[in-house]
């Protein structure tokens, strides 16, 4: 048992740190997302396509505040059984 608690803690660390990287690469591609757009403005293939990076990205971000949101409004609900809450 103890074993399969300690494996599932390391995949969850691994995946917090690849998470937590992604985080930061999206976070420097928003940061230069106006730069890039202008100097692509002349080149329509390209265009398209960071039009789709720029949409994407921005669904990440709106299901990463929809998900913070969430997850702070279930830790204020109080558990079943909890008899402290009134």
């Amino acid at each position: 048992m103890s074993q399969l608690i300690h494996a599932g803690l390391d995949k969850t660390a691994r995946e917090a740190t690849m998470k937590e990287g992604l985080g930061v690469a999206v976070d420097v591609i928003l940061s230069v997302r106006n730069i890039i757009s202008s100097e692509i403005q002349a080149i329509p293939q390209a265009a398209l396509a960071w039009t789709g990076v720029c949409l994407t990205l921005e669904v990440r971000l709106s299901v990463r505040a929809t998900f913070r949101m969430l997850t702070s409004v279930v830790a204020c609900q109080p558990r079943k059984g909890d008899r402290s809450q009134p």
